[in-house]
C-alpha cells in the first residue's frame, strides 16, 4: 500500500510539473538554442531533423548540472584533458573531468568529505551557486548557498523567478544560464560574457549575433551540411552548387569584394573567395597526393569512399573601390580568413558518419605518393651495406600503404642522425631519401638534392606506434633483393671477367676467382691523365644475399705518376677501403665505392 501511495504521489507530483514546464518551453527552447549557438549547450543528442535534443523538461542531476556549468564556462576541453582528484568516491568516469574541473576551480563541493551525490537531481539554489561562483562570488560570504535567488535576484540574473519551492528543470538550467553570461563579475572586470570572450570560448562578434536573435546560415547538398556562423552571415554569399565535375558542394566568398569587383567592373569569378569544401573519389585524391597540394587538404571521409577537400585560394582576393576602403576592409579580410581556416574541423564534426583525416604534402610525401600511385615512377633502393637496386616491376603496395597513410611528416630543426641509412633515390631528378636507423631516430629521414647541396630532415608520425620508417625501408629493400635476385639469376661467377666503363672506356677493371672459395680478387685502372692513374686492388667476397653481388673490406689504392713513359712513382692514397660490385637488368657492372665515389654514375660493361 505506501509503494503504492508513493508511486501515486511520485506521478501526481510530475503531472503538476508538466503544465509549468510547457509554459516555460518556448523561452527555454530559445534560451538552450543561443547557447548552443555559442558552443555553450549540447543537448543530450540529434533528432531525427538534426536538430539538437535537449530534454528540456526534465530534472537535471548534480552531474548534469555541473557538466553543464563547465560547458557554459567554455572549459569542457581543458575538463577533459585535465587530470583531477578530487575526495569523491562516487562520480562515475563520464563525469570525471568535469566534478573534477569545478571543484578545483572552487565552482562546486561535496555533499560530504567523500561523497559528490552526482546521481541527485540538482536544485536551482545548488545551480545558483555554480554560477555566482563562476561569477567570483563566495558561498558563506556573499550569499547563503540555500537560498541563492536571493544575491541572483540582486544581479539582475533570476529576477523573483525562483525560490525554495521552484521546480528545476534543464529548461530552467538553459534560462538561468544565458541570463548569467550577462551577470557582471565580483571583481568589476565586465560580465561573464566578456569574460569568456577574452578567453576564447567565443568571440565578440559571435555572442552579439546570437543575443541579437541572428541565426547561423545552414546550407545542404549531397546529404552534407555546411554552417556559417550567425555573425557572418549577412557578410558572405554561400552557396550549395548543384552536381559539378569538380564535386564542389559548398563555395564561399565575401560579399563586399563580390559587389566591388562588379562595380570596378572587373571580370574576376574569384573576387572574395575564401573556400570550397568538395567532395572527390578516391582516385582523385591520389592523382593530387602526387602533386604539389597549396591550397588543397584532405580533411576527412566517408563509409562510401568519398574524400572531402577543403579548398583555399593562395593569393589575395580582397576587393574594394579604392585604397581607403580595401583598408577598413583589412580587420573583417582577416576575421574571416581565420574562420575559413578552422572550417575543416568544424564541418567534420557537424557531419555524423564524416571521420576526420590529416595528411601532408612535403616533398617527401610526394615522391612516396608517386611511388603508390605513379607506377612508371622511377626509383633505386640502397644501404651503406649493399648498392642499388631498380624498382621496375616490383610491388611495394605493402609498404607504401604503411608510409602514406596514416602518417605525417614534420620538418625538424635538427642535425641528422649518425650512423647507417637506407636509401630512397629519384635519379631522374636529383632528389634523394635517407631513412636512418639509429636507435630512437628510427623515423627520421634526411632529404637531399641539389646535387648534394641541399638537405631537409623529417620526422615521420605514425598513427600507430609501433611502425618504425626505416624498418619498412629495411624490409622493403630485403624483399626487393629477394626479387631481383630471382629475376635476374645472377650469382656471383657472373662478375668474373673484364669490364670498361661504358662511355670514354678510361677505368677498366678485371675480376678473377681466387684460389680460396667464394673470394674473387678484382684489379681496377682509371686513367686519370696522360700522366697519373689511380689503381685499386682488392679481394672481394661473393654475396648469397643480394643474390649475384661481391663485398670487399680491404681496398688499396695507389696513385702512380709518371716522370716519363718509363719511370714513375706510386702513392698509397688509403687502405682497407670499403665497397660493392653488382650486376643490373641490363647485365651491366655496378661499382660502389664507399670511400671516394670513385664510380658514381658509371656502368661498365664486358669487354672479354
Amino acid at each position: 500500500m505506501k509503494k503504492l501511495l508513493s508511486l501515486f504521489l511520485t506521478l501526481a507530483m510530475r503531472c503538476c510539473l508538466v503544465p509549468a514546464a510547457l509554459a516555460a518551453d518556448s523561452d527555454a527552447k530559445a534560451a538552450a538554442d543561443t547557447l548552443n549557438q555559442l558552443g555553450l549547450f549540447q543537448g543530450t543528442g540529434t533528432n531525427a531533423d538534426g536538430t539538437p535534443r535537449y530534454e528540456l523538461d526534465r530534472a537535471p542531476s548534480r552531474n548534469e548540472a555541473v557538466t553543464m556549468l563547465v560547458r557554459l564556462l567554455g572549459a569542457e576541453s581543458a575538463a577533459m584533458a585535465g587530470k583531477w582528484e578530487t575526495p569523491f568516491t562516487d562520480v562515475p568516469d563520464w563525469a570525471k573531468p568535469y566534478v573534477g574541473y569545478a571543484y578545483a576551480n572552487k565552482l562546486t563541493n561535496g555533499t560530504s568529505a567523500t561523497t559528490f551525490s552526482g546521481g541527485n537531481q540538482a536544485t536551482v539554489s545548488q545551480y545558483l551557486t555554480f554560477v555566482l561562483r563562476a561569477l567570483g562570488y563566495e558561498s558563506g560570504t556573499d550569499f547563503e548557498w540555500d537560498k541563492a535567488w536571493e544575491l541572483s535576484d540582486k544581479l539582475g540574473i533570476t529576477k523573483g523567478a525562483y525560490n525554495a519551492e521552484s521546480a528545476f528543470l534543464r529548461g530552467d538550467v538553459a534560462k538561468i544560464s544565458l541570463a548569467g553570461l550577462a551577470g557582471k563579475m565580483k571583481d568589476g572586470s565586465g560580465t561573464l560574457a566578456d569574460k569568456l570572450i577574452k578567453d576564447g570560448a567565443f568571440t565578440r562578434e559571435a555572442y552579439d549575433a546570437a543575443m541579437a536573435g541572428k541565426k547561423p546560415l545552414v546550407l545542404s547538398n549531397g546529404g552534407v551540411k555546411l554552417t556559417v556562423p550567425a555573425e557572418y552571415a549577412d557578410l558572405l554569399i554561400a552557396k550549395a552548387p548543384e552536381k559539378n565535375a569538380e564535386g564542389v558542394l559548398f563555395t564561399v566568398s565575401e560579399k563586399a569584394s563580390v559587389e566591388a569587383a562588379k562595380a570596378l567592373g572587373e571580370e574576376y569569378d574569384g573576387a572574395g573567395w575564401l573556400f570550397d569544401i568538395a567532395r572527390i573519389s578516391e582516385d582523385e585524391l591520389h592523382q593530387k597526393l602526387c602533386n604539389d597540394m597549396s591550397g588543397q587538404d584532405e580533411i576527412g571521409r566517408d563509409d562510401n569512399g568519398g574524400i572531402y577537400m577543403l579548398y583555399r585560394p593562395t593569393d589575395v582576393r580582397l576587393v574594394r573601390e579604392n585604397n581607403e576602403e580595401m583598408m577598413k576592409a583589412t580587420e573583417q579580410w582577416s576575421k574571416l580568413n581565420e574562420w575559413a581556416g578552422s572550417v575543416g574541423k568544424s564541418f567534420i564534426a557537424e557531419n555524423p558518419g564524416l571521420v576526420a583525416e590529416t595528411r601532408t604534402n612535403t616533398e617527401l610525401d610526394i615522391y612516396l605518393n608517386r611511388l603508390a600511385y605513379m607506377p612508371e615512377t622511377k626509383y633505386t633502393l640502397s644501404t651503406l651495406d649493399y648498392g642499388p637496386l631498380n624498382g621496375d616491376g616490383f610491388d611495394a603496395t605493402l609498404y607504401l600503404e604503411k608510409l602514406v597513410n596514416g602518417v605525417t611528416y614534420e620538418v625538424v630543426d635538427e642535425e641528422a642522425p649518425d650512423g647507417e641509412y637506407a636509401v630512397l633515390s629519384f635519379p631522374e631528378d636529383d632528389i634523394r631519401f635517407d631513412f636512418f636507423f639509429a636507435e630512437g631516430k628510427e623515423n627520421y629521414i634526411r632529404q637531399v638534392w641539389n646535387e648534394g647541396k641541399n638537405e631537409l630532415l623529417y620526422k615521420a608520425n605514425f598513427d600507430y606506434f609501433e611502425l618504425q620508417a626505416s624498418k619498412l625501408m629495411h624490409d622493403w629493400y630485403n624483399e626487393l633483393a629477394d626479387f631481383t635476385g630471382a629475376n635476374m639469376g645472377y650469382t656471383p661467377d657472373d662478375l668474373v671477367g673484364k669490364w670498361a666503363e661504358k662511355i670514354a672506356g678510361r677505368c677498366q677493371i678485371e675480376i678473377t676467382k681466387s684460389k680460396v672459395a667464394g673470394e674473387y680478387d678484382v684489379t681496377i685502372h682509371w686513367g686519370s691523365s696522360a700522366w697519373e692513374s689511380s689503381n685499386w686492388t682488392m679481394t672481394a667476397k661473393g654475396s648469397n644475399f643480394p643474390v649475384g653481388r661481391m663485398s670487399y673490406d680491404n681496398a688499396k689504392l695507389v696513385i702512380r705518376t709518371y716522370s716519363s713513359e718509363t719511370e714513375y712513382t706510386d702513392k698509397v692514397q688509403y687502405e682497407n677501403g670499403t665497397g660493392e660490385f653488382y650486376l643490373n637488368s641490363a647485365n651491366e657492372l655496378i661499382w660502389i665505392d664507399n670511400v671516394d665515389h670513385a664510380a658514381e654514375n658509371c656502368v661498365f660493361v664486358s669487354v672479354d
